[in-house]
């Protein structure tokens, strides 16, 4: 289990059970638990969301930057090192590029 995840369990007094089942929800709600683009509706182009989550690009509200930003102050609250994988995805500005448990790390440290 991830610190943030323990973290995040601890305060809220969930279980990790509990916590699957809510990001579950989240991520059927906004992508039908799907790693995929954000669609307009009514239209066939894209629109700012990624991932699991649809966190949005710069394009759109930059969500995505300020969750991380969270990941990285979650990490340094708890005084460990924070994982490479948080700048590489600052840079590339799509949740896409991370796996399923990064993006759930994301979206833990997000909702914080």
């Amino acid at each position: 289990m991830s610190a943030i995840r323990e973290t995040f369990a601890k305060k809220f007094g969930a279980s990790g059970e509990q916590i699957q089942n809510m990001i579950n929800q989240i991520g059927f709600i906004e992508s039908n638990n799907q790693n995929i683009t954000q669609k307009k509706k009514n239209v066939d182009s894209v629109a700012p969301g990624r991932g699991y989550f649809q966190f949005e690009t710069k394009d759109g509200s930059g969500a995505f930057k300020t969750a991380l930003q969270r990941v990285k102050n979650r990490y340094d609250d708890l005084k460990e090192k924070v994982p490479d994988w948080v700048s590489t995805a600052k840079k590339s500005d799509n949740a896409m590029t991370l796996s399923r448990e990064q993006q759930e790390e994301v979206l833990l440290a997000n909702l914080w």
